[in-house]
Protein backbone atom coordinates (compact mmCIF):
# COMPACT_ATOMS: atom_id res chain seq x y z
CA UNK A 1 0.00 0.00 0.00
CA UNK A 2 1.42 3.78 -0.87
CA UNK A 3 1.88 6.29 1.10
CA UNK A 4 -1.72 7.97 1.85
CA UNK A 5 -0.25 11.09 3.51
CA UNK A 6 2.17 12.77 1.61
CA UNK A 7 3.04 16.70 2.19
CA UNK A 8 4.84 18.87 -0.69
CA UNK A 9 4.73 22.54 0.08
CA UNK A 10 6.96 25.38 -1.45
CA UNK A 11 6.94 28.85 0.54
CA UNK A 12 8.72 31.37 2.83
CA UNK A 13 9.50 31.43 6.42
CA UNK A 14 7.20 33.99 8.21
CA UNK A 15 9.56 34.06 11.34
CA UNK A 16 13.15 32.76 12.48
CA UNK A 17 12.99 29.39 12.66
CA UNK A 18 13.34 28.40 16.85
CA UNK A 19 15.04 25.71 17.78
CA UNK A 20 13.97 23.36 21.08
CA UNK A 21 14.30 19.95 22.78
CA UNK A 22 11.13 18.31 23.37
CA UNK A 23 10.78 16.37 27.01
CA UNK A 24 12.21 12.82 25.35
CA UNK A 25 14.75 15.31 24.62
CA UNK A 26 14.78 14.98 20.81
CA UNK A 27 15.86 18.25 18.97
CA UNK A 28 13.13 20.14 17.22
CA UNK A 29 12.94 22.89 14.93
CA UNK A 30 9.53 24.66 13.82
CA UNK A 31 8.75 27.78 12.01
CA UNK A 32 5.78 28.72 9.90
CA UNK A 33 5.62 28.77 6.29
CA UNK A 34 3.78 31.16 4.05
CA UNK A 35 2.54 29.65 0.68
CA UNK A 36 1.52 31.55 -1.60
CA UNK A 37 -2.20 30.83 -3.46
CA UNK A 38 -2.42 30.99 -7.39
CA UNK A 39 -5.57 33.11 -8.92
CA UNK A 40 -7.12 30.01 -9.80
CA UNK A 41 -7.37 28.33 -6.81
CA UNK A 42 -11.38 28.63 -5.11
CA UNK A 43 -11.41 31.05 -2.24
CA UNK A 44 -8.77 33.24 -2.22
CA UNK A 45 -7.20 35.61 -4.99
CA UNK A 46 -4.02 36.30 -6.65
CA UNK A 47 -1.61 37.83 -4.09
CA UNK A 48 -3.19 35.77 -1.12
CA UNK A 49 -1.24 33.09 1.10
CA UNK A 50 -1.96 30.00 3.64
CA UNK A 51 -0.18 29.29 6.47
CA UNK A 52 1.35 26.37 8.35
CA UNK A 53 3.58 25.43 11.17
CA UNK A 54 6.46 23.11 10.12
CA UNK A 55 8.08 20.62 12.64
CA UNK A 56 11.68 19.40 11.67
CA UNK A 57 12.84 16.84 14.24
CA UNK A 58 16.18 15.25 14.78
CA UNK A 59 20.06 16.53 14.49
CA UNK A 60 20.34 16.37 10.77
CA UNK A 61 18.25 19.69 10.13
CA UNK A 62 20.88 21.46 12.72
CA UNK A 63 23.08 21.59 9.62
CA UNK A 64 20.16 23.93 7.64
CA UNK A 65 18.84 25.34 10.66
CA UNK A 66 21.18 28.63 10.39
CA UNK A 67 19.73 29.43 6.98
CA UNK A 68 16.09 29.46 8.08
CA UNK A 69 15.25 33.23 8.62
CA UNK A 70 12.67 34.84 7.44
CA UNK A 71 11.67 35.30 4.00
CA UNK A 72 13.69 32.04 2.72
CA UNK A 73 12.43 29.97 0.68
CA UNK A 74 11.67 26.43 1.42
CA UNK A 75 10.53 23.40 0.03
CA UNK A 76 9.29 21.11 2.67
CA UNK A 77 8.96 16.79 1.99
CA UNK A 78 7.13 15.54 4.43
CA UNK A 79 4.08 14.33 6.09
CA UNK A 80 0.68 15.97 7.89
CA UNK A 81 -0.32 14.86 11.59
CA UNK A 82 -2.37 16.60 13.77
CA UNK A 83 -2.33 15.80 17.87
CA UNK A 84 -4.22 16.96 20.95
CA UNK A 85 -2.88 19.92 23.02
CA UNK A 86 -4.11 21.67 25.91
CA UNK A 87 -4.18 25.24 25.99
CA UNK A 88 -5.48 26.78 28.90
CA UNK A 89 -7.19 24.42 30.27
CA UNK A 90 -8.82 24.08 26.85
CA UNK A 91 -8.39 21.22 24.64
CA UNK A 92 -7.11 21.76 21.44
CA UNK A 93 -6.04 19.62 17.59
CA UNK A 94 -2.77 21.30 16.04
CA UNK A 95 -2.35 20.47 12.59
CA UNK A 96 1.25 20.53 11.01
CA UNK A 97 3.61 19.57 8.12
CA UNK A 98 6.39 17.45 9.90
CA UNK A 99 9.30 17.71 7.50
CA UNK A 100 11.03 14.50 6.56
CA UNK A 101 13.03 16.14 4.30
CA UNK A 102 13.93 20.33 3.85
CA UNK A 103 15.41 22.14 0.32
CA UNK A 104 16.30 25.83 1.21
CA UNK A 105 16.83 28.10 -1.64
CA UNK A 106 20.29 28.97 -2.17
CA UNK A 107 21.11 31.61 -4.83
CA UNK A 108 19.83 29.25 -7.93
CA UNK A 109 20.67 25.88 -6.41
CA UNK A 110 18.41 24.21 -3.12
CA UNK A 111 20.27 22.95 -0.62
CA UNK A 112 19.26 19.34 0.85
CA UNK A 113 19.41 17.87 4.15
CA UNK A 114 17.65 14.13 3.43
CA UNK A 115 16.21 11.47 5.62
CA UNK A 116 19.61 9.10 6.14
CA UNK A 117 19.52 6.33 4.03
CA UNK A 118 17.34 7.98 1.11
CA UNK A 119 18.28 8.56 -2.08
CA UNK A 120 18.29 12.35 -3.30
CA UNK A 121 16.21 13.54 -6.01
CA UNK A 122 18.84 15.25 -7.42
CA UNK A 123 21.65 12.77 -7.85
CA UNK A 124 22.11 10.50 -10.79
CA UNK A 125 21.17 6.71 -9.87
CA UNK A 126 24.98 6.03 -9.61
CA UNK A 127 25.18 8.52 -6.65
CA UNK A 128 21.95 7.03 -5.76
CA UNK A 129 23.46 3.44 -4.76
CA UNK A 130 26.20 5.27 -2.52
CA UNK A 131 23.97 7.22 -0.55
CA UNK A 132 21.70 3.83 0.12
CA UNK A 133 24.82 1.36 0.21
CA UNK A 134 27.32 3.60 2.34
CA UNK A 135 28.75 2.71 5.45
Amino acid sequence: MGNNNLDIKRGYLTHDAQMFETRSGRLKITFRLRVPRDAGMPGKGRGNSDFFTVVAYGDRFLEVYPRLVAGTQVVVIGFTQSRDVMVGGEKRVVVETVAQDLFVSRRDALARVAEPGRASLRQSPEENEEVEGGD
